[in-house]
C-alpha cells in the first residue's frame, strides 16, 4: 500500500489562507504574495518580475493588524529557508515585523497566539 504523499506547500498556504479568512477579525488584512511571478502565454513559461523594487524572500502570505506586519513562511515538512528569506527575515524583523515559519494551520494559531503578547485585540480561538 502505497503511503499518503505529504503536503504541498500550496495546499498548506490555501489551508492557511482559508483559515485566516475564517476568523474574521476585524482590522486585519492579509494577502497572499505571489511568488512566481507571471504567466507569458507566448512562451507557455513563468517569468519572475523584474525591477530593482522586487524583493526576493518575501514571507508567502502577509498580515497587517493594528500597525503590525506579520508573515507567514509556509514550508512543507521539509522545507527550509532559502538564502534570500533568512536575510529578508533579519531585515524585517530589525524594521518591527513579526515573522514565522510554518508548517500547518495549528502552526499559524500558535504564532497568532505568541504575537497576542505584542498587541492587544488579536482575538484567536
Amino acid at each position: 500500500m502505497k503511503k499518503p504523499r505529504p503536503p504541498k506547500e500550496k495546499d498548506i498556504e490555501n489551508q492557511i489562507l482559508i483559515y485566516l479568512e475564517s476568523l474574521r477579525i476585524p482590522q486585519f488584512l492579509f494577502w497572499k504574495q505571489p511568488t512566481t511571478g507571471y504567466f507569458d502565454a507566448r512562451r507557455s513559461v513563468y517569468r519572475k518580475q523584474v525591477s530593482r523594487f522586487c524583493r526576493n524572500g518575501v514571507p508567502d502570505i502577509c498580515c497587517i493588524h493594528r500597525g503590525y506586519f506579520l508573515g507567514f513562511e509556509v514550508k512543507s515538512k521539509i522545507g527550509r529557508l532559502s538564502e534570500s528569506q533568512k536575510e529578508w527575515h533579519r531585515e524585517a524583523e530589525k524594521a518591527g515585523a513579526l515573522l514565522a515559519v510554518v508548517r500547518s494551520v495549528e502552526d499559524v494559531r500558535q504564532a497568532l497566539r505568541d504575537w497576542r503578547r505584542h498587541q492587544r485585540g488579536l482575538n484567536v480561538s
